[in-house]
């Protein structure tokens, strides 16, 4: 599976660094996906299910970069859609050789990863499996935030929007749309720990020392009583 999703990336220009993050990307987000599905206990079908999906879910970025140069859909594509009509309208999904029976379940994941809420009315596995991918995805864009320099978090003169900082301190999420400076998107990262599925997720967080090392690289104290919030949040859900 890993050489056909690696020979298909190989399609676009590999030296471009927005593909080489996104492929980086998708093999990270597999290998959290695998190790969350496996602290939740889940059978060898689910772990299986996890690792395609998180290989796969962002399958739909590589032509979205080509096309449009930007990763914001609101400019250009919903790539957890067009990740599913690569796959199960144009057929993408059967180079990889996987049994059919998994498809919809793979689908209703990708197609569910990046919305602000999963649909309702899914299967318990396929609910199972979006909200696995929904939580790795996340995981690996607050090791982004924190530990690499792909992003960047520029100082804002303006003040964080009110009704973004409403959003947080009511544990909501951001919106792209209604992000208006550096600030906003700064806190739209801070937002994804309450979005989070999975207490084991946040564990895993914990353990890796995600929070502080992202609180050291902003090192603007403007954000401090938002990180100690979130302090307070994390802990409460990971107190066993």
């Amino acid at each position: 599976m890993k050489e056909i999703f690696d020979n298909y990336v190989k399609k676009y220009d590999i030296a471009d660094q927005k593909i080489k993050g996104k492929w980086e990307h998708s093999y990270r987000v597999m290998e959290k996906a695998i190790m969350l599905a496996k602290k939740l206990q889940l059978s060898e079908e689910d772990i299986y299910l996890a690792k395609v999906i998180g290989l796969l879910h962002d399958i739909g970025r590589f032509e979205q970069w080509t096309n449009y140069k930007t990763f914001v859909d609101l400019k250009s594509i919903d790539h957890g859609d067009y990740g599913c009509k690569l796959l199960f309208e144009d057929g993408l999904i059967e180079d990889f050789k996987i049994d059919s029976k998994y498809y919809r379940i793979i689908e209703k994941a990708i197609c569910n990863h990046n919305k602000p809420k999963i649909e309702e009315g899914l299967t318990e596995q396929e609910l199972l499996q979006a909200k696995i991918i929904r939580d790795s995805d996340k995981l690996d864009i607050l090791y982004i935030s924190a530990f690499l320099n792909m992003i960047s978090y520029p100082f804002s003169e303006e003040p964080i929007s009110k009704e973004i900082e409403n959003t947080f301190w009511n544990h909501g999420i951001v919106y792209t749309k209604d992000i208006k400076n550096s600030n906003d998107f700064v806190m739209r990262t801070l937002c994804f720990h309450f979005d989070f599925n999975y207490d084991e997720s946040l564990r895993f967080l914990v353990e890796n020392h995600y929070l502080e090392t992202f609180e050291r690289k902003l090192n603007n104290p403007l954000f401090q009583p938002y990180f100690e919030e979130l302090k307070k949040y994390i802990e409460k859900r990971t107190i066993c």
